[in-house]
C-alpha cells in the first residue's frame, strides 16, 4: 500500500533530499555518486537534467516518474571545515565519551526499557574498544610522523630547516649588526623553526584527515547539544535541510523522499523531528509531504547510546504515515540497526558489500538498497550486477584490516614500552651514582630486577593513559553535556 501522498501517474516530480555524511565533501559529490550508481545498475537509458547547481532531474526509461534530486550540502557551514576543525577529533575525547553510557544509566537518561545488564555489558565493551582504538591511532600517528619526516628530508635534500637560523646569523653579520642583535635574530629564527617542526610533528596528515572526517561527529553533536545557545553550526545545518525541503514542496513535489548517509542520518532525524527549533508554517507543511526516509550507514543507535538527549525524540504527527527504511552492513563499524526507534516505524535491512575499509562508503551500490529505492520511486527495479573482483577485494579487505589494526596497536604501545626503558635507565643511573659512595649498594641497585621495574612503570603509564585519566575526566564533562537548563 502506498502512502497517501503518492503521486503515481501525475506529472509532479518525486523529490529526493540527499544528505551527505562525514568528511570533506564537495558540493554535488553525494548526489553524483547516487546518479552514477543508477547508471551502472541500469540496462535502460537514464537521462539527467541539471536544474541548478544543487538540483537535478533523473528519468529512467520505462518509468513515467521524474526524480528531482536536491542535495542538502552542509560541509561548508562555518565551524565544519578548514581551520575551525583543527583538533575536532581527539582520541582522548573518544575515550571519555566511551564512559558516558554508564553515567547515562546512573543519571536516568535512558528509557525504562533499557536493560541494566545490557547497558553495563556494552558500556564495558565500548571502553575496551576505545582503548584499542586509542593505541591504534597512536601507532598510526607515529608511523605517519616517520613517513612525513622522511618525505621532508628528501624534499629538503638533507638540509634541516635549522639552516634558516644559521642563514639569519650570516645575514645579520653581513649587515654589520652588533653581537647582541645577531644573537637575538638567531634566537628568534631558531624558535620559529622549532615551532614549525613541532607543529608538523604533532599535527600530520592523519590528524588532518581525522579532523576532517571523524571530527565532524564531535563538532556536530556538541553544536546540537540542547544546552548550546541558538546560532550554532548545528542550527545552520538544520536550516540547510529545511531550505531544501521547502524548495522541493515549492517545486510541486507532492511526494518527498529523504536519503541520508552516515552523520547525515542524524541531521535528517533532527530536522524532521523539529529538534532545536520550531518550524515555520511553510516548513511544517513541507514535512507532511515526506513519504519515505532512507538511511544508510547510520550511527543513530550509537548516538542514542552515548548522547541520549540527541536521539530519543518524539515522532511528529505530520510524519505518522512516513516509511523509514534503515540499511546497515555488519562489516561497517559505524552503522547499526535502529531497534530503539520503533516509535518511528523503522524497518531494518541488512546489506553486504565491500570489506572493512569500504563498507561504509558504497551503500548506494548495494543490490538490496538500490533495488528497493528504484522500485519505490520509479516502479522499475535497478539491480547492480555482481562482480567477482568486488567480492575478492572485499574478502581481502576483511582479512587485511585486522592485521593493520593489530600492527597499529603494537606500534601504539611504544609509549608504555618507552616509559619502561626510561625506568630501567633511571635505575641504572641511580645505581651508578650510589656506587660512587657505596659500591655494594650501587651494584645491588643495578642488578635488581630491572625487567619487572620496566614492566611495572610501563603498565602504570598505560593505566593512566587508557583508564584512570579518561575515567577521572568523564563525570565533569558528562555533567556539562547533560546539565539541565
Amino acid at each position: 500500500m502506498r502512502n497517501a501522498h503518492d503521486n503515481t501517474g501525475s506529472d509532479a516530480p518525486v523529490g529526493l533530499l540527499v544528505v551527505h555524511g562525514i568528511g570533506d565533501q564537495d558540493r554535488g559529490e553525494t548526489a553524483g555518486k547516487l546518479v552514477e550508481a543508477l547508471r551502472e545498475a541500469a540496462t535502460q537509458p537514464i537521462a539527467t537534467t541539471p536544474r541548478s547547481p544543487a538540483v537535478r532531474d533523473v528519468n529512467v526509461a520505462g518509468s513515467e516518474r521524474t526524480l528531482r534530486v536536491y542535495e542538502v550540502y552542509w560541509a561548508d557551514v562555518p565551524g565544519m571545515r578548514g581551520s575551525a576543525t583543527k583538533g575536532a577529533f581527539d582520541a582522548e575525547r573518544l575515550q571519555v565519551a566511551a564512559r558516558f553510557p554508564r553515567l547515562n544509566r546512573r543519571t536516568g537518561l535512558y528509557p525504562a526499557e533499557a536493560g541494566r545488564l545490557r547497558v553495563g555489558m556494552w558500556s564495558q565493551l565500548l571502553v575496551v574498544l576505545a582503548g584499542v582504538l586509542y593505541l591504534a591511532l597512536a601507532g598510526l600517528r607515529l608511523l605517519g610522523a616517520m613517513v612525513e619526516g622522511a618525505r621532508r628530508a628528501r624534499r629538503d635534500h638533507g638540509q634541516h630547516q635549522s639552516m634558516l637560523a644559521v642563514e639569519s646569523w650570516r645575514a645579520a653579520k653581513a649587515e654589520g649588526l652588533p653581537l647582541h642583535r645577531r644573537i637575538r635574530r638567531f634566537a628568534a629564527a631558531s624558535a620559529a623553526t622549532a615551532r614549525q617542526d613541532a607543529e608538523q610533528a604533532s599535527y600530520g596528515w592523519l590528524d588532518r584527515k581525522l579532523d576532517e572526517v571523524a571530527g565532524d561527529i564531535f563538532t556536530y553533536v556538541e553544536a546540537a547539544n540542547p544546552n548550546t545557545p541558538p546560532g550554532s553550526a548545528a542550527d545552520a545545518i538544520l536550516r540547510r535541510f529545511d531550505d531544501a525541503l521547502r524548495q522541493a514542496a515549492h517545486d510541486g513535489c507532492r511526494e518527498i523522499h529523504v536519503l541520508a548517509h552516515s552523520l547525515g542520518t542524524v541531521i535528517a532525524y533532527h530536522a524532521l523531528a523539529g529538534f532545536r527549533a520550531e518550524a515555520d508554517d511553510a516548513t511544517a507543511a513541507a514535512r507532511t509531504r515526506v513519504t519515505h526516509v532512507w538511511t544508510i550507514g547510520s550511527p543513530l543507535d550509537k548516538v542514542a547510546f552515548v548522547w541520549p538527549t540527541l536521539a530519543h525524540l518524539a515522532r511528529p504527527a505530520a510524519l505518522a504515515t512516513t516509511r523509514w527504511r534503515n540499511y546497515s552492513n555488519p562489516l561497517d563499524p559505524v552503522s547499526g540497526r535502529l531497534d530503539h526507534f520503533a516509535s518511528w516505524g523503522v524497518v531494518n535491512r541488512t546489506v553486504w558489500a565491500g570489506g572493512l575499509f569500504r563498507s561504509h562508503v558504497i551503500y548506494e551500490k548495494t543490490r538490496r538498497f538500490l533495488r528497493d529505492l528504484t522500485e519505490t520511486i520509479f516502479g522499475v527495479s535497478l539491480i547492480p550486477r555482481r562482480s567477482v573482483w568486488s567480492a575478492l577485494t572485499a574478502a581481502a579487505e576483511s582479512l587485511l584490516a585486522p592485521l593493520v589494526l593489530l600492527a597499529a596497536v603494537v606500534v601504539g604501545l611504544f609509549l608504555p614500552v618507552y616509559a619502561g626503558f626510561v625506568a630501567w635507565g633511571i635505575k641504572w643511573l641511580l645505581g651508578t651514582l650510589v656506587g660512587v659512595v657505596s659500591p655494594a649498594a650501587g651494584s645491588a641497585i643495578i642488578h635488581w630486577s630491572g625487567l619487572w621495574l620496566s614492566i611495572g612503570f610501563g603498565a602504570i603509564i598505560a593505566f593512566v593513559m587508557l583508564w584512570a585519566g579518561p575515567k577521572a575526566r568523564a563525570p565533569e564533562i558528562h555533567r556539562t553535556w547533560h546539565r539541565r537548563s
